[in-house]
């Protein structure tokens, strides 16, 4: 017997049975292992839940702010045109450049990874309302080239037909920031 193990058996008073102690230790290691990797896989199960929490957040938001961009630019297109100052000018390249920078932003938002119908329906529905808008305001630009004598009405129905379309983006987008907070989104002047 060494040293060590006679002064644990004075300490506890009695003769210790060192195999049967192995026995008993290795067991308690085995025990407190299992429940290491037990508590390890809680932990990085909780992680990745929160990761993929904070990515699907993350794709609401960036879905947000296209909707919202795509929205101010319908109604920047409906204040031009309804504007008596530019009532009579035609919406610039600019213009067309906004609509397709916002279908750009709608294409690149990874929707289809998360499982909000919700959000996937507001995008589908932007992207169409940005299609409409593209054509109001080819139209718009048509009926200012047009010496026709229906021109002033037809002026009118593509300002009436932008209102109804930036009513439903900012529908869409209120409905968006209320779901996801809203976005920061830097305006291009």
């Amino acid at each position: 017997m060494n040293p060590a193990q006679a002064c644990v058996e004075w300490i506890v008073g009695y003769q210790v049975d060192w195999d049967a102690t192995a026995a008993w230790v290795q067991a308690l290691g085995a025990v407190a292992g299992i429940l290491w990797g037990v508590w390890l896989f809680r932990r990085s199960e909780k992680a990745r839940m929160r990761d993929q929490f904070e990515y699907r957040r993350s794709i609401g938001r960036t879905a947000t702010m296209a909707v919202r961009f795509a929205a101010d630019h319908v109604r920047g297109m409906h204040d031009l045109v309804s504007d008596p100052a530019t009532l009579l000018n035609k919406l610039s390249p600019v213009t067309f450049d906004r609509l397709a920078i916002a279908e750009e932003l709608l294409r690149n938002v990874p929707v289809l990874e998360t499982d909000d119908q919700q959000t996937l329906a507001a995008l589908a529905a932007t992207r169409l309302r940005i299609a409409q808008a593209r054509r109001r305001a080819e139209d718009y630009n048509a009926a200012l080239n047009s010496r026709a004598a229906g021109r002033g009405t037809q002026l009118r129905d593509v300002r009436r037909q932008l209102l109804v379309l930036n009513n439903k983006l900012a529908a869409d987008a209120a409905l968006l920031e209320e779901k996801h907070g809203s976005a920061l989104l830097i305006d291009v002047v």
